[in-house]
């Protein structure tokens, strides 16, 4: 039977698992050594006899334990992206999903055929419009540029994906690392390949006035912004690197 030190003191009731429950640190745990069963004598019948227990030992991973300076730091950071989301990035959001509304309706008018296509646009980390599409002609991707710059797609869109980017590092917090947005890694070097901005502005209707919108001509996308294409893009094209570590759970 193995035995834990005396520092683990945390005692938890387990229901119907017959045995303890004990939670220490990733720190602590490497001083937990199990200590060497008593030896029995030649013939002995006490091995068969000897009730079967064990422990299970959930272990927090070192660094995760923050103090409270930090936890306030993490907290006010978070609160901090929270605003961001609801001030900046709305405000940024607006202006581009309706110049993309403006692009679309130019392009098809005057170039029909890409009513079928299947294509995309976003902005790189020079702030220059990208469009994708495997049918798409060099004609067709020229004509698509030149509607961009008539609408200042551009700037718009970098607009949008700094104040994005600038929410999510809040997000993470000085303990890089969340349960919320932040925890996908999305930069400015990797928008382009992640963020498609026209299928996030043609899935993004507006939600009308809200508290962070008490001008009625003004559309708030916020809600729809966040809960619906940007997660959906992020988890299925980046990769999710700030994520709080779950515990280890040991069976001893």
């Amino acid at each position: 039977m193995l035995r834990l030190m005396s520092f683990c003191t945390e005692r938890r009731k387990t229901m119907d698992l017959g045995f303890p429950v004990y939670t220490i640190d990733a720190k602590q745990f490497e001083r937990v050594k199990p200590l060497e069963p008593t030896p029995l004598s030649p013939g002995s019948d006490e091995v068969s006899q000897r009730p079967s227990q064990h422990s299970t030992v959930t272990i927090t991973r070192s660094g995760y334990s923050a103090g409270p300076d930090e936890k306030t730091a993490q907290f006010a950071s978070q609160f901090e992206s929270m605003q961001t989301w609801m001030q900046d990035v709305t405000q940024t959001a607006t202006p581009f999903i309706k110049a993309m509304e403006a692009l679309e309706t130019k392009a098809a008018f005057e170039l029909p055929w890409m009513l079928t296509q299947d294509w995309e646009l976003s902005v790189d980390a020079n702030n220059e419009v990208v469009v994708l599409g495997e049918n798409l002609s060099a004609f067709d991707i020229d004509t698509i540029k030149e509607f961009a710059g008539t609408f200042d797609i551009a700037a718009k869109g970098a607009a949008m994906r700094d104040s994005t980017l600038k929410a999510m590092e809040q997000d993470r917090g000085p303990l890089m690392m969340t349960h919320g947005l932040g925890r996908f890694d999305l930069t400015k070097d990797n928008f382009q390949d992640i963020v498609q901005l026209r299928e996030l502005a043609a899935n993004t209707p507006a939600i009308g006035k809200s508290p962070y919108n008490p001008n009625p001509e003004k559309v708030d996308y916020f809600g729809s912004f966040v809960a619906k294409t940007l997660t959906s893009q992020l988890e299925l094209r980046a990769e999710v690197r700030y994520d709080v570590p779950p515990p280890i759970s040991l069976y001893i």
